[in-house]
């Protein structure tokens, strides 16, 4: 998600390039888009009787074709979005907000336990 390096599918942990943890959602292959296509056709042409129409391989073909590029730029926006959102200034301001209380939380506990052992 942060350097574009490619991991494999089963991996977990840091990027062993950048060091940074988090992924972003992997397009699946065109092999793998075609043979879905197919899957579900193959169904749906079955429920209705219907036999593959002859032109159903190029169907297939512009469909996967013309699938692939508008799944990756919606994943693209998407990345977009979320990293515009983590840089809002009311995302930060909520991050300093819980930050604070967390340290006053600290220094009350920590007043508490002093006072207790000390007194």
């Amino acid at each position: 998600m942060h350097c574009g390096f490619r991991l494999p599918t089963n991996h977990i942990g840091p990027c062993p390039n950048c060091g940074k943890t988090g992924t972003s959602a992997v397009v699946f292959g065109y092999a793998n888009i075609s043979a879905a296509v197919n899957a579900s056709a193959s169904r749906v042409f079955a429920s209705h009787n219907t036999p593959v129409p002859n032109e159903w391989p190029e169907a297939v073909s512009a469909i996967t074709t013309n699938l692939i590029p508008m799944l990756r730029e919606t994943l693209e926006e998407h990345d977009r979005e979320v990293k515009a959102k983590e840089k809002s200034p009311k995302n930060l301001a909520i991050k300093i907000a819980v930050s604070i209380f967390w340290i006053l939380i600290g220094g009350l506990v920590g007043a508490v336990l002093a006072h207790m052992i000390f007194h």
